[in-house]
Protein backbone atom coordinates (compact mmCIF):
# COMPACT_ATOMS: atom_id res chain seq x y z
CA UNK A 1 0.00 0.00 0.00
CA UNK A 2 2.81 2.23 0.93
CA UNK A 3 4.87 1.69 -2.16
CA UNK A 4 1.36 2.68 -4.45
CA UNK A 5 0.91 5.51 -2.77
CA UNK A 6 4.86 6.53 -3.01
CA UNK A 7 4.63 5.51 -6.59
CA UNK A 8 1.26 7.67 -7.03
CA UNK A 9 3.25 11.23 -5.33
CA UNK A 10 6.10 10.36 -7.20
CA UNK A 11 3.91 10.55 -10.96
CA UNK A 12 2.00 13.37 -9.78
CA UNK A 13 5.61 15.74 -8.60
CA UNK A 14 6.57 14.43 -12.29
CA UNK A 15 3.30 15.75 -13.54
CA UNK A 16 3.83 18.96 -12.06
CA UNK A 17 7.43 19.35 -12.83
CA UNK A 18 6.92 18.68 -16.57
CA UNK A 19 3.54 21.28 -17.17
CA UNK A 20 5.84 23.66 -15.59
CA UNK A 21 8.74 23.32 -18.14
CA UNK A 22 6.68 23.27 -20.72
CA UNK A 23 4.69 26.67 -19.70
CA UNK A 24 7.92 28.37 -19.17
CA UNK A 25 9.70 26.90 -22.43
CA UNK A 26 6.51 28.32 -24.28
CA UNK A 27 6.94 31.58 -22.66
CA UNK A 28 3.73 32.69 -23.63
CA UNK A 29 2.73 33.28 -20.13
CA UNK A 30 5.94 36.35 -19.91
CA UNK A 31 4.26 37.87 -23.73
CA UNK A 32 3.35 41.45 -22.40
CA UNK A 33 0.46 42.34 -24.90
CA UNK A 34 0.12 46.02 -25.87
CA UNK A 35 -2.57 47.58 -27.72
CA UNK A 36 -2.15 50.13 -30.91
CA UNK A 37 -5.33 52.36 -31.66
CA UNK A 38 -5.83 55.30 -34.63
CA UNK A 39 -8.93 56.12 -36.12
CA UNK A 40 -7.80 55.81 -39.75
CA UNK A 41 -9.29 53.12 -42.18
CA UNK A 42 -7.01 50.00 -43.08
CA UNK A 43 -5.79 51.45 -46.35
CA UNK A 44 -5.00 54.52 -44.55
CA UNK A 45 -1.00 55.42 -44.57
CA UNK A 46 -1.33 55.42 -40.65
CA UNK A 47 -2.31 51.70 -40.48
CA UNK A 48 1.06 50.74 -42.66
CA UNK A 49 3.03 52.32 -40.20
CA UNK A 50 0.88 51.56 -37.20
CA UNK A 51 1.35 47.67 -38.45
CA UNK A 52 4.81 48.30 -39.20
CA UNK A 53 5.34 49.29 -35.93
CA UNK A 54 3.72 46.36 -34.19
CA UNK A 55 5.62 43.85 -36.13
CA UNK A 56 9.22 45.26 -35.73
CA UNK A 57 8.23 45.08 -31.79
CA UNK A 58 6.87 41.66 -32.27
CA UNK A 59 10.01 40.77 -34.19
CA UNK A 60 12.58 41.87 -32.11
CA UNK A 61 11.44 41.46 -28.91
CA UNK A 62 11.46 37.96 -29.60
CA UNK A 63 7.82 37.84 -29.08
CA UNK A 64 8.35 38.83 -25.71
CA UNK A 65 6.18 42.19 -26.27
CA UNK A 66 3.11 41.84 -28.54
CA UNK A 67 1.78 44.95 -30.27
CA UNK A 68 -1.81 44.49 -31.63
CA UNK A 69 -3.38 47.40 -33.99
CA UNK A 70 -7.20 47.93 -33.82
CA UNK A 71 -7.89 51.21 -36.83
CA UNK A 72 -11.07 52.49 -37.54
CA UNK A 73 -11.30 53.90 -34.15
CA UNK A 74 -11.93 50.61 -32.60
CA UNK A 75 -11.03 51.44 -29.07
CA UNK A 76 -12.20 54.83 -29.39
CA UNK A 77 -12.54 58.25 -30.95
CA UNK A 78 -8.45 60.37 -31.00
CA UNK A 79 -9.86 62.28 -27.55
CA UNK A 80 -11.33 58.67 -26.25
CA UNK A 81 -7.87 57.05 -26.86
CA UNK A 82 -5.84 59.76 -25.54
CA UNK A 83 -7.54 59.70 -22.00
CA UNK A 84 -6.97 55.86 -22.10
CA UNK A 85 -3.16 56.19 -22.25
CA UNK A 86 -3.42 58.47 -19.27
CA UNK A 87 -5.25 55.99 -17.50
CA UNK A 88 -3.83 52.94 -18.58
CA UNK A 89 -6.23 50.92 -21.03
CA UNK A 90 -4.68 52.33 -24.38
CA UNK A 91 -0.84 51.24 -24.92
CA UNK A 92 -0.29 53.39 -27.93
CA UNK A 93 -1.84 55.30 -30.32
CA UNK A 94 -1.26 57.13 -33.64
CA UNK A 95 -3.06 60.95 -33.09
CA UNK A 96 -2.61 64.66 -33.94
CA UNK A 97 -4.02 67.82 -32.65
CA UNK A 98 -6.23 66.49 -30.14
CA UNK A 99 -3.20 66.10 -27.52
CA UNK A 100 -4.24 69.94 -26.72
CA UNK A 101 -6.84 68.26 -23.97
CA UNK A 102 -4.06 66.74 -22.17
CA UNK A 103 -1.49 69.83 -22.68
CA UNK A 104 -3.19 72.79 -24.01
CA UNK A 105 0.21 73.91 -25.68
CA UNK A 106 0.16 71.30 -28.10
CA UNK A 107 -3.05 73.99 -29.98
CA UNK A 108 0.03 75.96 -30.80
CA UNK A 109 1.31 73.17 -33.81
CA UNK A 110 -2.57 73.53 -34.55
CA UNK A 111 -3.01 77.29 -35.73
CA UNK A 112 -2.97 77.68 -39.20
CA UNK A 113 -0.57 79.50 -40.98
CA UNK A 114 2.29 78.57 -38.43
CA UNK A 115 4.92 77.00 -40.61
CA UNK A 116 5.84 77.83 -43.76
CA UNK A 117 6.82 74.39 -44.86
CA UNK A 118 7.05 70.06 -43.70
CA UNK A 119 10.79 70.99 -43.27
CA UNK A 120 10.18 73.88 -41.00
CA UNK A 121 7.81 72.33 -38.91
CA UNK A 122 10.03 69.41 -38.22
CA UNK A 123 12.85 71.55 -37.60
CA UNK A 124 10.64 73.05 -34.81
CA UNK A 125 9.69 70.36 -33.17
CA UNK A 126 13.03 68.71 -33.12
CA UNK A 127 14.29 72.32 -31.37
CA UNK A 128 13.30 73.28 -27.98
CA UNK A 129 10.16 74.37 -28.74
CA UNK A 130 9.29 70.23 -29.85
CA UNK A 131 11.10 69.27 -26.59
CA UNK A 132 9.46 71.38 -24.47
CA UNK A 133 5.90 70.38 -25.36
CA UNK A 134 6.77 66.56 -25.39
CA UNK A 135 8.28 67.32 -21.82
CA UNK A 136 5.01 68.46 -21.03
CA UNK A 137 3.42 65.59 -22.23
CA UNK A 138 5.29 62.85 -20.27
CA UNK A 139 4.24 64.81 -16.80
CA UNK A 140 0.42 64.23 -18.58
CA UNK A 141 1.72 60.12 -18.94
CA UNK A 142 1.92 60.37 -22.46
CA UNK A 143 5.55 59.62 -23.88
CA UNK A 144 6.33 60.81 -27.40
CA UNK A 145 7.96 58.44 -29.10
CA UNK A 146 8.30 59.81 -32.93
CA UNK A 147 7.28 63.03 -34.79
CA UNK A 148 5.87 61.83 -38.20
CA UNK A 149 4.77 63.84 -40.92
CA UNK A 150 1.33 64.49 -41.95
CA UNK A 151 1.17 65.86 -45.09
CA UNK A 152 -0.28 69.49 -45.46
CA UNK A 153 -4.22 70.48 -44.40
CA UNK A 154 -6.41 71.19 -47.40
CA UNK A 155 -10.28 72.87 -47.26
CA UNK A 156 -12.63 71.05 -49.39
CA UNK A 157 -16.49 71.95 -50.23
CA UNK A 158 -19.06 71.85 -52.62
CA UNK A 159 -18.04 75.31 -54.24
CA UNK A 160 -14.80 76.77 -54.93
CA UNK A 161 -13.52 79.13 -52.30
CA UNK A 162 -10.49 81.57 -53.25
CA UNK A 163 -10.24 83.90 -50.13
CA UNK A 164 -11.62 83.94 -46.83
CA UNK A 165 -14.11 86.73 -47.77
CA UNK A 166 -16.07 83.71 -49.81
CA UNK A 167 -16.47 81.50 -46.92
CA UNK A 168 -18.94 83.63 -46.17
CA UNK A 169 -20.00 81.57 -42.44
CA UNK A 170 -19.48 78.23 -44.33
CA UNK A 171 -20.00 75.18 -41.84
CA UNK A 172 -16.21 73.66 -41.74
CA UNK A 173 -15.92 70.84 -39.65
CA UNK A 174 -12.92 70.99 -37.36
CA UNK A 175 -11.19 68.83 -35.02
CA UNK A 176 -12.04 69.39 -31.47
CA UNK A 177 -9.54 71.82 -31.16
CA UNK A 178 -9.27 75.51 -29.50
CA UNK A 179 -7.11 77.03 -32.42
CA UNK A 180 -8.76 75.38 -35.34
CA UNK A 181 -11.79 76.67 -33.94
CA UNK A 182 -10.83 80.20 -33.29
CA UNK A 183 -8.86 79.82 -36.56
CA UNK A 184 -11.57 79.20 -38.84
CA UNK A 185 -14.14 81.58 -37.06
CA UNK A 186 -11.33 84.60 -38.01
CA UNK A 187 -11.03 83.37 -41.82
CA UNK A 188 -15.33 83.86 -42.22
CA UNK A 189 -16.05 79.79 -41.76
CA UNK A 190 -18.74 78.85 -39.09
CA UNK A 191 -16.26 76.21 -37.28
CA UNK A 192 -17.93 72.85 -36.66
CA UNK A 193 -15.74 70.51 -34.30
CA UNK A 194 -16.93 67.02 -34.63
CA UNK A 195 -15.01 63.50 -34.19
CA UNK A 196 -13.69 62.48 -37.58
CA UNK A 197 -15.86 59.69 -38.32
CA UNK A 198 -19.01 61.42 -38.16
CA UNK A 199 -17.63 63.81 -40.78
CA UNK A 200 -18.69 61.32 -44.02
CA UNK A 201 -22.64 61.49 -42.90
CA UNK A 202 -22.26 65.07 -41.93
CA UNK A 203 -21.49 65.70 -45.50
CA UNK A 204 -23.54 63.71 -47.32
CA UNK A 205 -26.69 65.02 -44.86
CA UNK A 206 -25.78 68.13 -45.73
CA UNK A 207 -25.05 69.26 -41.78
CA UNK A 208 -22.12 70.56 -42.49
CA UNK A 209 -20.58 72.13 -45.94
CA UNK A 210 -17.10 71.29 -45.99
CA UNK A 211 -14.03 69.87 -44.23
CA UNK A 212 -9.98 70.46 -44.09
CA UNK A 213 -7.75 67.49 -44.19
CA UNK A 214 -4.51 65.87 -45.62
CA UNK A 215 -4.88 64.24 -48.79
CA UNK A 216 -4.54 61.34 -47.61
CA UNK A 217 -7.43 61.45 -45.24
CA UNK A 218 -9.26 62.95 -47.80
CA UNK A 219 -9.40 60.01 -49.88
CA UNK A 220 -8.83 57.04 -47.44
CA UNK A 221 -12.09 58.21 -46.24
CA UNK A 222 -14.11 58.44 -49.16
CA UNK A 223 -14.67 62.31 -48.94
CA UNK A 224 -14.41 62.76 -52.84
CA UNK A 225 -18.26 60.89 -52.63
CA UNK A 226 -19.57 64.05 -51.05
CA UNK A 227 -17.27 66.94 -51.75
CA UNK A 228 -16.52 68.40 -55.35
CA UNK A 229 -13.56 70.96 -54.63
CA UNK A 230 -10.13 70.44 -53.06
CA UNK A 231 -8.29 74.25 -52.15
CA UNK A 232 -5.24 74.19 -52.25
CA UNK A 233 -4.62 76.38 -48.88
CA UNK A 234 -2.07 74.36 -47.19
CA UNK A 235 -3.06 75.77 -43.53
CA UNK A 236 -1.05 73.72 -41.54
CA UNK A 237 1.20 71.52 -42.63
CA UNK A 238 0.70 68.67 -40.08
CA UNK A 239 2.31 65.98 -37.72
CA UNK A 240 0.93 62.43 -36.83
CA UNK A 241 2.12 61.48 -33.29
CA UNK A 242 3.14 57.74 -32.37
CA UNK A 243 2.96 58.13 -28.93
CA UNK A 244 2.52 55.78 -26.13
CA UNK A 245 0.84 55.17 -22.66
CA UNK A 246 3.93 55.83 -19.62
CA UNK A 247 2.04 53.30 -17.56
CA UNK A 248 2.96 50.63 -20.48
CA UNK A 249 6.36 52.12 -20.88
CA UNK A 250 7.15 51.44 -17.06
CA UNK A 251 6.20 47.75 -17.81
CA UNK A 252 8.82 47.26 -20.09
CA UNK A 253 12.32 46.16 -19.23
CA UNK A 254 15.38 48.52 -20.54
CA UNK A 255 16.29 45.89 -23.38
CA UNK A 256 12.42 46.15 -24.73
CA UNK A 257 12.01 49.95 -24.16
CA UNK A 258 15.14 50.17 -26.39
CA UNK A 259 13.37 47.86 -29.22
CA UNK A 260 10.13 50.13 -29.07
CA UNK A 261 12.77 53.41 -29.21
CA UNK A 262 14.15 51.89 -32.49
CA UNK A 263 10.94 50.68 -34.14
CA UNK A 264 9.67 54.02 -33.58
CA UNK A 265 12.59 55.69 -35.08
CA UNK A 266 12.63 53.02 -37.64
CA UNK A 267 9.17 53.68 -38.66
CA UNK A 268 9.20 57.47 -38.51
CA UNK A 269 11.65 57.14 -41.41
CA UNK A 270 9.93 54.95 -43.63
CA UNK A 271 6.71 56.99 -42.92
CA UNK A 272 7.84 60.19 -44.00
CA UNK A 273 9.52 59.06 -46.73
CA UNK A 274 6.16 57.50 -47.86
CA UNK A 275 4.34 60.55 -47.00
CA UNK A 276 6.72 62.80 -49.31
CA UNK A 277 6.10 60.12 -52.47
CA UNK A 278 2.12 60.01 -51.54
CA UNK A 279 1.46 63.53 -51.89
CA UNK A 280 1.18 63.39 -55.83
CA UNK A 281 -0.34 60.08 -55.62
CA UNK A 282 -3.38 61.19 -53.83
CA UNK A 283 -4.05 64.28 -55.54
CA UNK A 284 -4.16 62.16 -58.37
CA UNK A 285 -6.21 59.57 -57.55
CA UNK A 286 -8.83 62.45 -56.17
CA UNK A 287 -8.53 64.07 -59.76
CA UNK A 288 -9.46 60.54 -61.08
CA UNK A 289 -12.49 60.67 -58.75
CA UNK A 290 -14.09 63.35 -60.03
CA UNK A 291 -12.37 66.43 -57.49
CA UNK A 292 -11.02 69.86 -58.99
CA UNK A 293 -8.17 71.45 -57.17
CA UNK A 294 -8.34 75.11 -56.63
CA UNK A 295 -5.85 77.58 -56.30
CA UNK A 296 -6.39 80.11 -53.34
CA UNK A 297 -5.14 83.39 -52.16
CA UNK A 298 -2.97 82.09 -49.35
CA UNK A 299 -1.31 85.32 -47.95
CA UNK A 300 -5.20 86.50 -47.50
CA UNK A 301 -5.86 83.38 -45.51
CA UNK A 302 -2.38 84.03 -43.36
CA UNK A 303 -3.34 87.27 -42.65
CA UNK A 304 -7.08 86.48 -41.28
CA UNK A 305 -5.38 84.67 -38.87
CA UNK A 306 -2.43 86.89 -37.77
CA UNK A 307 -5.03 87.86 -34.55
CA UNK A 308 -4.91 84.12 -33.39
CA UNK A 309 -1.48 83.71 -33.41
CA UNK A 310 -0.87 86.97 -31.06
CA UNK A 311 -3.83 85.38 -29.12
CA UNK A 312 -2.15 82.05 -28.56
CA UNK A 313 1.69 83.65 -28.03
CA UNK A 314 0.12 85.60 -25.27
CA UNK A 315 -2.10 82.53 -23.86
CA UNK A 316 1.13 80.26 -24.00
CA UNK A 317 4.01 82.11 -23.87
CA UNK A 318 5.83 84.19 -26.23
CA UNK A 319 9.20 82.42 -26.05
CA UNK A 320 7.60 78.83 -27.03
CA UNK A 321 5.41 80.57 -30.12
CA UNK A 322 9.39 81.99 -30.99
CA UNK A 323 10.94 78.55 -30.45
CA UNK A 324 8.32 77.46 -32.82
CA UNK A 325 8.24 80.25 -35.47
CA UNK A 326 11.96 80.37 -35.84
CA UNK A 327 12.15 77.98 -38.00
CA UNK A 328 10.61 79.83 -40.52
CA UNK A 329 12.67 81.90 -41.13
CA UNK A 330 16.17 78.73 -42.03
Amino acid sequence: MTSRRTKALRLCVAVLTLSALVGCSGGRHDTIQLRLGHVNSVTDPWQTSAQEFADLVNENSGGAVEVKVYPGAQLGGDRDMVEGMQIGSVDFTLVAGVLSSVVPAMTMLEIPYMFTSQQSLNKALAGPGGQQLSEMLSEKGIRNLSWLDRGPRELTANREITAPAQLDGAKVRVPEIPAAIDAWRAMGANPTPMAFSEVYGALQQGVIDGQENPYAIIESGNLYEVQRYVMRTDHVYGYVMLAMSEDAWNRLSTQQQEVVTEAAATVREHHNERTAADEQKYQKMLRDKGMTFVDVDREAFRRAVQPVHAHYAQEFGQELYDHLVAANDS
